[in-house]
């Protein structure tokens, strides 16, 4: 199995955990080289940023992965889990890329609407 499908796997498994989250459970790995830095599941599926809902705050996955550790370098691993199971679009929004960018984060690994595995570099 390859590195990228054993990040993007675990990133579903991430998923699972979204916590008050009905449509997008979006599960995100930070990883460098052949390790795992971080993870970290949404908790609701509003916009990013300081929206309090029921008690807690709103974060998207990969704004709660970054906050974890020092990604700078890394590349981050994103999968949308569908209502059926399947993987569904999980490209990171502009509010995550432009985060991803501040931070120095290398390239993203995210499941497109097909489910297969789309790389992008980080970048303006």
């Amino acid at each position: 199995m390859a590195r990228s499908d054993r990040f993007l796997n675990l990133a579903e498994n991430v998923a699972t955990l979204s916590l008050g989250v009905r449509r997008a459970r979006i599960g995100c790995v930070v990883a460098k080289g052949s390790r795992v830095l971080a993870t970290a599941a949404n908790t609701s599926n509003n916009i990013p940023g300081n929206l309090v809902t029921n008690d807690r705050l709103s974060k998207h996955a990969e704004q709660g992965a970054i906050n974890l550790c020092n990604p700078q370098g890394a590349t981050i691993y994103v999968v949308r889990l569908m209502a059926d199971g399947s993987r569904g679009m999980a490209r990171p929004c502009k509010f995550c890329w432009a985060d991803l960018l501040k931070v120095g984060v290398r390239s993203v690994v995210y499941s497109d609407w097909s489910g297969e595995a789309k790389i992008e570099l980080v970048r303006e």
